[in-house]
């Protein structure tokens, strides 16, 4: 059972229950490891080309504690293909903001520290 809510979209994909099992299995995992995603989002198309070759496109969100969405996209033959590489575009976003995050946690109790060490050396 997954702790945020998604919200799925299905254009002219075969198999839908398929792809939305998969998808529910990933963000199980990364909920466990992204504990900052508080909503996601994925949409699944069938895309269209001259050359009449089934190509599907996925885009993945993930609204993230501070009101940030970030996002995955791809496109690939076959839709769980698709839906797979756009959850590694956003897992790879999601692990750069929680490196931000935390460099930007660190900044701050390095600069409260001086800020402490300094009032101590001034009383």
């Amino acid at each position: 059972m997954l702790r945020q809510p998604l919200q799925l979209h299905f254009t002219n994909v075969p198999s839908p229950g398929a792809i939305e099992l998969a998808a529910r299995r990933r963000i199980r995992w990364m909920e466990q490891v992204y504990p900052a995603v508080l909503e996601w989002n994925l949409n699944v198309q069938s895309v269209d080309f001259d050359d009449a070759t089934g190509t599907f496109a996925a885009t993945t969100r993930a609204r993230i504690v501070g009101g940030d969405v970030l996002s995955g996209n791809a496109q690939a033959s076959d839709p769980l293909g698709a839906v797979r590489l756009a959850f590694n575009q956003l897992e790879s976003a999601l692990e750069s903001e929680h490196d931000d995050a935390r460099s930007r946690a660190v900044e701050w109790l390095n600069a409260m520290k001086r800020r402490i060490a300094h009032r101590v050396e001034h009383e």
